[in-house]
């Protein structure tokens, strides 16, 4: 008998959930359903307006933000604290059950430098799914924010967490978990 649980994987893009959005409350619903789900989400917008006030200019290269220690420390507050935890609070409030979890935890994802010239943007490199398993068989939805461990050494203070594309977290966990479905939401074309 196979113990996977094969869930669905959903990929929220940073800007896509609105006052009229049901997103959340169909989160719920496939949960009362006894149906597995795996959230991975963005934030780019907040942390873009938490940049800029106060005093970081936000860049990006080829689409992907350039993260050094600053952009980092800023990424790593927004994504998994206040986004996070919004998101989780929200389930809760709706009648679910939710943990939020980041890459960082249970070593979930472990990355390496991407491009010397992205800063602290990290490439997977390994995916350990056992603490979202236990998340999952206990009925609860995992929140996946996408930061991850780094492989290596870097001379950075931030260098052992590093900022992973959203979009890729969510494939790679989709992947490795066998999904059932991967399932993206965002305003953003391609």
């Amino acid at each position: 008998m196979d113990s996977k649980l094969h869930p669905i994987v959903v990929k929220i893009g940073g800007s896509t959930l609105g006052s009229d959005d049901t997103t959340l409350q169909d989160l719920v619903e496939l949960q009362r359903q006894s149906c597995p789900v795996l959230v991975v989400h963005g934030g780019g917008p907040i942390i873009n307006q938490w940049a800029k006030s106060i005093g970081v200019r936000p860049r990006f290269v080829r689409g992907l933000r350039v993260t050094d220690d600053p952009t980092m420390e800023i990424v790593l507050a927004v994504l998994a604290g206040q986004v996070n935890k919004r998101l989780v609070a929200s389930i809760q409030r709706l009648g679910g059950e939710a943990v939020g979890v980041s890459g960082v935890d249970g070593g979930l994802i472990q990355a390496q430098v991407r491009d010397p010239e992205m800063g602290l943007v990290g490439e997977i490199v390994d995916v350990r799914t056992s603490v979202v398993d236990r998340i999952l068989r206990d009925g609860a939805i995992p929140f996946v924010a996408p930061i991850a461990l780094s492989d290596g050494l870097l001379s950075s203070k931030s260098a052992m967490i590093l900022n992973v594309n959203g979009d890729t977290v969510a494939g790679a966990l989709a992947a490795t978990l066998s999904a059932k479905s991967l399932i993206f939401l965002t305003d953003v074309e391609g």
